[in-house]
């Protein structure tokens, strides 16, 4: 994220069984670590305060545990896999024979 130092870590969309897809999953970090939040939207209360509502939520235990369990999977993943691609490119451009990105490709 743009952010670092903010909670949000990230915003994911999930392809689920039956054919079904699930956008703006957000991954937020706190003191108490990963925090898994469902999409929400936003109405006005009787009161004239903002609530917010899930649209889309696992119903059983056991379908959040599963849900929360593979967010979280993916997130460290992706993770991983970013810090491997930095790696992968910080050895590249460290390599003596490495030519420059912009540097002009001679044929001969």
């Amino acid at each position: 994220m743009d952010k670092p130092d903010g909670k949000l870590r990230a915003i994911l969309s999930m392809n689920l069984p039956g054919g079904f897809a699930v956008h703006g999953i957000k991954i937020y970090e706190n003191d108490g670590g990963l925090f898994v939040s469902m999409p929400q939207s936003s109405y006005t209360a009787a009161d004239g305060t903002i609530k917010y509502r899930d649209i889309f939520h696992p119903v059983t235990a056991n379908a959040r545990q599963k849900l929360i369990g593979a967010t979280v999977s993916a997130y460290h993943d992706a993770l991983q896999q970013q810090e491997q691609t930095k790696a992968q490119k910080v050895a590249q451009s460290e390599s003596p024979n490495a030519a420059p990105r912009d540097a002009p490709i001679m044929q001969m």
